[in-house]
């Protein structure tokens, strides 16, 4: 079964079935071709892709990788660390992820 692009996951939990969910840490530089390289290792493979927020050190931004992943027709959920933002740059940064299409987060 086939679903609309972006909505792989929306689907999954409709359907009440198990989503296959990724979880991908960005690269540590601004090459956007390995984000899309990983985008083709995982298109319809998934249903989704968690994208890590600085987890262990300083990584592409959460959200440009969310983006790139979703212009490679992989569905991203955007992990967002709260201990290193507040409350102002939290909204700034969901509005700005929103505005890019994005529409699945984890705090």
């Amino acid at each position: 079964m086939t679903s609309q692009h972006g909505q792989q996951l929306e689907q999954a939990l409709s359907e009440a079935r198990m989503a296959i969910v990724i979880e991908y840490c960005p690269p540590a530089h601004a090459d956007a071709d390995a984000v899309r390289a990983m985008a083709a290792s995982v298109r319809g493979k998934a249903d989704a892709v968690g994208v890590v927020d600085n987890h262990l050190e300083i990584m592409m931004s959460a959200i440009a990788t969310a983006a790139l992943l979703r212009s490679e027709g992989v569905e991203p959920i955007v992990h967002i660390t709260t201990r290193d933002r507040n409350r102002i740059a939290l909204i700034s940064d969901v509005l700005g992820a929103r505005a890019l299409g994005l529409r699945n987060f984890l705090c």
